[in-house]
């Protein structure tokens, strides 16, 4: 989200992404947004830098890289634009019918957006006999839910643009794979999640911050809300804990963890029994386990009616048990499983061995 140099706030795809993420994410985006609007130098909150994160960007550059040139050769006639290109220069290359244009930029009403490629495909349109369709760049191997809002949104714009709504959504995966989907079968999902964007933007509060607690995810703002959880102590840090069953705790009037590992209320409307009892229990276990090198545990005894759960489902111990795991980089070339290791029982006890693989003729050996 940005604003316009005549204070119109202009939205992206990227935004209907981060309100995914849940409202307390949406809320720190706008809140930004603002600060920026204004130009003030005020420091609310510092959004997270991070290293992964980065390494995915610079690596998703890359494989974009590849696509254009191996598109380069292909279609001659391909435009090259630049993000600093005006939206004129897309509408102009448009309405030409060449045949590729990398780095579009849309822009319609409050929305604007960047896809990869816009790809020229037979059909009328305002345009003439050909319109355009989104195509965007993946490192993943298979599409994931948000690239689909992505492109439908970028659908919406060209049809505003176009008159008429491109019938596919294409991915360009990871492994050159080139993934087409049909923009009906998501486009109205895409517009229910805009239009409740929206009204989230419409109520949007200064002093109205969302309880990071009741969403799974922050975007790049969980730092900030990891610390306003620490601070309030909030249910959610407890293990396990849904957020349905936060919101019937507080309105038992139990708002924090401590509270919760202190209190002796028998029962909480619309929650079982044993349920409350288990969440007492992890508080306290959490309440006493802060500040020391080791968690405190305890083994969590045996559900009767499922008696088969948890660590019950181990078979019984063996001088033959191995217990393996392998770490993997995935953004190394057709992906690496770099380490291998695996811990046996010599003499009683327990022995760990690893194999290191630096490329894939390593990873065989260690497979092997």
């Amino acid at each position: 989200m940005i604003y316009s140099a005549d204070r119109t706030r202009l939205y992206s795809p990227r935004d209907l992404i981060t309100y995914l993420e849940g409202d307390f994410a949406a809320w720190c985006e706008r809140r930004q947004a603002e600060r920026d609007g204004t130009g003030s130098g005020e420091q609310w909150a510092i959004p997270d830098v991070d290293a992964e994160l980065a390494l995915l960007a610079r690596k998703g550059d890359e494989h974009e890289q590849r696509y254009l040139t191996s598109l380069r050769g292909r279609e001659p006639g391909l435009v090259e634009l630049t993000r600093d290109s005006p939206a004129g220069d897309t509408l102009a290359a448009m309405r030409a019918g060449v045949p590729v244009i990398y780095q579009a930029h849309l822009s319609g009403a409050d929305w604007h957006g960047y896809p990869d490629f816009l790809v020229r495909v037979p059909g009328p349109s305002t345009l003439g006999a050909h319109h355009y369709e989104a195509w965007d760049t993946k490192l993943a191997l298979r599409a994931k839910p948000y690239f689909l809002i992505q492109l439908a949104a970028y659908a919406q714009l060209l049809e505003a643009i176009q008159g008429t709504r491109p019938a596919g959504i294409v991915f360009v995966l990871g492994d050159g794979t080139e993934r087409r989907f049909s923009t009906h079968d998501y486009y109205f999902y895409y517009l229910q999640l805009k239009q409740s964007f929206l009204d989230f933007q419409t109520a949007w509060d200064e002093d109205g911050m969302p309880d990071p607690g009741l969403d799974r995810s922050w975007g790049r703002w969980s730092t900030f809300a990891k610390g306003l959880l620490a601070e309030s102590d909030h249910l959610s840090l407890i293990a396990g804990i849904s957020r349905g069953q936060v919101r019937r705790l507080e309105d038992a009037a139990i708002t924090t963890l401590c509270a919760l590992a202190a209190s002796t209320i028998a029962r909480v409307p619309r929650m079982s029994d044993a349920v409350l009892a288990r969440l007492r229990t992890q508080a306290q276990l959490q309440l006493a386990s802060r500040g020391k090198p080791r968690p405190i545990w305890k083994i969590r005894e045996p559900d009767p009616e499922e008696p088969r759960r948890g660590l019950a489902l181990l078979p019984p111990p063996s001088p033959g048990d191995i217990f393996f795991d392998m770490e993997g980089f995935p953004f190394a070339a057709e992906g690496l499983e770099y380490l291998w290791g695996a811990v046996t029982l010599e003499d009683g006890k327990p022995r760990f061995t690893d194999w290191w693989a630096h490329d894939s003729a390593e990873e065989r050996r260690a497979l092997e």
